[in-house]
């Protein structure tokens, strides 16, 4: 069964249960689960505007190479971005109460570390952002 773990976030019951994470956007739906460690996924449909604010906040040191590129490549690298700080904070259990917009995602790299977790943008699952990040070691 799946019940709400220590922060609300939905968990299978038993002993050496699998993690899992849930995310949807629009049409689109991903589901992730990790063997013995905690895992969260997200998915993004960019928006049709990102503001220059909510580029400071969540990509402060790459908000200006952001603005330099055209405005639909601009928003779907800063869903990347989006997607890559939501995961790790599913995964930590903190939600949006875990501050995603302070996670460091360089815009260049497909993967990377954040505290006890790795994180990997997914590109080739759908054409939307996808992101999921997974407790290193168990």
């Amino acid at each position: 069964p799946v019940v709400a773990g220590p922060n609300g976030k939905p968990v299978l019951a038993g002993p050496g249960r699998p993690g899992v994470s849930v995310s949807h956007d629009g049409e689109h739906t991903v589901v992730a689960v990790a063997p013995g460690r905690r895992v969260g996924v997200d998915v993004q449909v960019p928006p049709p505007h990102v503001g220059r604010a909510m580029v400071r906040r969540c990509a402060a040191p790459y908000a200006d190479r952001l603005y330099r590129m055209p405005a639909p490549l601009r928003h779907t690298v800063f869903t990347e971005i989006w997607t890559v700080q939501e995961a790790c904070v599913k995964t930590d259990g903190t939600g949006i109460g875990g501050r995603p917009w302070s996670i460091d995602v360089p815009p260049h790299l497909d993967r990377g570390d954040w505290r006890d977790l790795r994180w990997r943008k997914v590109r080739d699952l759908i054409d939307v952002p996808v992101a999921c990040a997974w407790e290193a070691t168990p």
